[in-house]
């Protein structure tokens, strides 16, 4: 029963907005982008390079002796904790987060995930040019050390003409983790203007 409403799209999730967006617009009264894995598959060409950048010598080894376990022919039981633990600190600006992202990571389906991905390759996922008359509202609140490249959050504000962006400093790519109080406060205020 709900006519119109504000889609937020964290990440993977702001990818599915904007197809969403392309496809019902109508139903949107305003749009925020967290984080958002983009209007294209550009953020494929940065983000593993970005990932390794943001560890440590001894995290990526680390991650490298986890993600090779788990291609064994029997991998240790805690091998995929182990590779989230690893893999977590490129995705957070303070060392504390780490163990919820950590968890986070252990909870997707990467089988999933691959048939999405292959689909979005599949049908050359490509939103730009529909979503540049997408005249409502969107807010694009990104952390300037995520692991998504600033230009992503430059290629959306380009595109959507009615686009808002905010970077948020010490912050990686769980905002309400790393800054929560900016975070929260921007999007509340954001969707009571809408």
């Amino acid at each position: 029963g709900i006519e119109q409403w504000v889609g937020l799209g964290h990440s993977f999730g702001g990818i599915m907005a904007n197809y969403y967006a392309v496809n019902h617009g109508d139903n949107i009264k305003a749009m925020i982008a967290s984080s958002s894995g983009g209007l294209d598959l550009a953020l494929l060409q940065s983000v593993g390079e970005t990932i390794n950048n943001n560890l440590t010598d001894e995290e990526q080894d680390s991650l490298n002796y986890w993600r090779n376990e788990l291609q064994s022919s029997v991998p240790a039981p805690n091998a995929e904790q182990k590779r989230a633990r690893w893999l977590a600190p490129a995705y957070v600006y303070y060392d504390e987060n780490i163990p919820a992202v950590a968890e986070r990571l252990t909870q997707g389906n990467m089988n999933l995930n691959r048939i999405v991905w292959n689909n979005l390759h599949a049908i050359e996922y490509d939103t730009k040019e529909d979503l540049k008359s997408f005249n409502k509202p969107v807010l694009i609140i990104q952390g300037k050390q995520d692991i998504i490249h600033e230009q992503r959050a430059r290629d959306a504000e380009n595109t959507f003409p009615l686009s808002t962006v905010l970077l948020l400093d010490n912050c990686g790519h769980y905002g309400w983790l790393d800054q929560p109080e900016k975070y929260f406060n921007t999007i509340i205020d954001f969707i009571r203007s809408a």
